[in-house]
C-alpha cells in the first residue's frame, strides 16, 4: 500500500540529517497508475506529505518501483544496493543524494527476520 508506505517514510526521515530550510523530495513510482507521485517537503522541522505538486523547487527525485521501495523500507533490501543497482535512481541535490542512507530512516522492524516455517506450524498446533 504506497500511502502506508509514504506515511511511514515521512514519519522515520531523520530531519537531523537533511540540510537547514527547506527540502522538498519527489517519490515517483514507476509501476503504479495511482498516487504515483508524492512530494515530502521539509520545513521547520516539520515534514508535509502530499500528493499534489505544490509548485515548490523539487530538491531531490527519487524513482524507483514500489517494490522496491518496499523491499528497502522492509530491510530486505539494503538502500545502498538498490541505489548502486539502479533500482532507485535519484536526480537533483548532488549532496542530499550522496547522503540518502543517512536521512532515509528505514522501518524500525527491519532487522526482524521472518521466523521459521516449520517452526510456526509447531507452534500454531499447540
Amino acid at each position: 500500500d504506497v500511502e502506508v508506505l509514504m506515511w511511514d517514510i515521512q514519519r522515520r526521515l531523520q530531519l537531523d540529517k537533511l540540510p537547514d530550510g527547506e527540502t522538498v523530495l519527489c517519490f515517483i513510482f514507476s509501476d503504479i497508475d495511482r498516487y504515483n507521485n508524492w512530494w515530502l517537503i521539509v520545513r521547520d522541522g516539520n515534514v508535509d506529505l502530499c500528493t499534489e505538486n505544490q509548485g515548490l523547487d523539487v530538491d531531490l527525485y527519487i524513482r524507483s518501483s514500489l517494490r522496491t521501495m518496499v523491499e528497502v523500507w522492509e530491510g530486505d533490501l539494503p538502500l545502498q544496493s538498490a541505489l548502486h543497482d539502479e533500482k532507485i535512481l535519484v536526480q537533483g541535490h548532488k549532496q542530499l543524494a550522496k547522503t540518502m542512507p543517512t536521512w532515509f530512516g528505514i522501518n524500525s522492524f527491519s532487522d526482524v527476520r521472518p521466523g521459521d516455517p516449520a517452526l510456526t506450524r509447531i507452534a500454531s498446533k499447540d
